[in-house]
């Protein structure tokens, strides 16, 4: 299978363009060949921070490889904007992300190695931004930009309503003052997180192995099936944690609770089975580990503000 590599130490821009055939529009750029049909947009910043919008459509499967070497003095975030989730090998650790969970961001400081598949006919949207040391001097101080930079590990975090705002804005307003801004006020809220996330793990000693046990845990579970009706002292068990470390270091590693990441991880798939009409409310109900139907409804409409039949009925329509 053909691997597309892009180096993010270098111009990403122009390795888009080789890669997939682009032609420069008004807009921006047509991209069309055996690969790919879409289009990228981009914004660069005195050449030391690059924003592109990559929206495409596969039409042959291939691998798509980035790397970000070490020294490279920069780093990468990737939004992912599209509904349908992808699957990441990161430094050899799978990563599912979404712009519905929580590795919506997923960060690459330097010594990072990514790799996944896209198949025929998927389509989605991405928001990759590169910043080179020099551009993180006008925030930063030194010593944290090499901490960002030589990060032991990649982060994954949520996308919040309001970064997605401001990404989405940046390619749709006046003029490119107007995009810096934009662009700022998201760093801003994103650097925040991230240092949340180092120092609260930190202070909890919570190692790069404690982390991936727990990502290995819920991984695992999922694999299963038992996703679905696990219950949060059993991942910790899995993970090699007390419950309430575990439940201090997935807080900071998804930003809420594992109870509240395990309503969602229910919720979604209620919600897309009954849209999709394969199950009875019944069967959806056990399927994820409601004995009672009953309360799976109480618990949906609270959830989502209305209850499954209202699917359901539209479904019959």
């Amino acid at each position: 299978m053909e691997t597309v590599t892009i180096d993010i130490s270098r111009a990403l821009r122009e390795q888009f363009i080789d890669h997939f055939a682009g032609v420069a529009t008004e807009e921006g750029f047509l991209l069309h060949n055996h690969l790919v049909t879409g289009t990228l947009q981009d914004l660069s910043f005195g050449g030391k921070a690059t924003v592109l919008s990559f929206k495409y459509g596969i039409e042959q499967a291939f691998i798509f490889s980035s790397v970000n070497p070490v020294n490279s003095e920069s780093i990468l975030l990737n939004v992912n904007l599209s509904a349908s989730e992808m699957a990441k090998e990161i430094n050899g650790e799978t990563v599912v992300s979404s712009v519905r969970n929580d590795s919506a961001m997923v960060y690459y400081p330097e010594n990072t190695k990514v790799r996944h598949r896209l198949n025929r006919g998927e389509r989605g949207e991405n928001i990759i931004i590169q910043l080179h040391a020099d551009f993180l001097k006008t925030f930063f101080s030194e010593h944290e930009i090499a901490r960002y930079l030589r990060a032991s590990s990649y982060y994954s975090l949520w996308l919040s309503v309001h970064q997605e705002q401001l990404i989405r804005q940046l390619f749709i307003v006046e003029n490119k003052l107007q995009s810096f801004t934009k662009l700022s006020a998201f760093l801003e809220t994103f650097f925040k997180a991230l240092d949340k996330r180092i120092d609260g793990l930190a202070a909890l000693k919570v190692s790069d192995d404690d982390v991936a046990r727990i990502r290995i845990s819920l991984e695992t579970h999922a694999a299963n099936g038992k996703l679905f009706t696990v219950k949060v002292s059993e991942l910790a068990k899995a993970a090699g944690m007390s419950t309430t470390k575990f439940n201090h270091a997935f807080r900071l590693l998804y930003d809420r609770s594992p109870k509240q990441f395990l309503m969602k991880v229910k919720m979604d798939l209620a919600l897309e089975k009954l849209k999709n009409g394969t199950d009875s409310i019944a069967n959806l109900s056990y399927e994820i580990g409601y004995a009672d139907p009953t309360k799976f409804t109480r618990a949906f409409k609270k959830y989502f503000g209305y209850a499954p039949n209202k699917i359901k009925n539209q479904k019959g329509k």
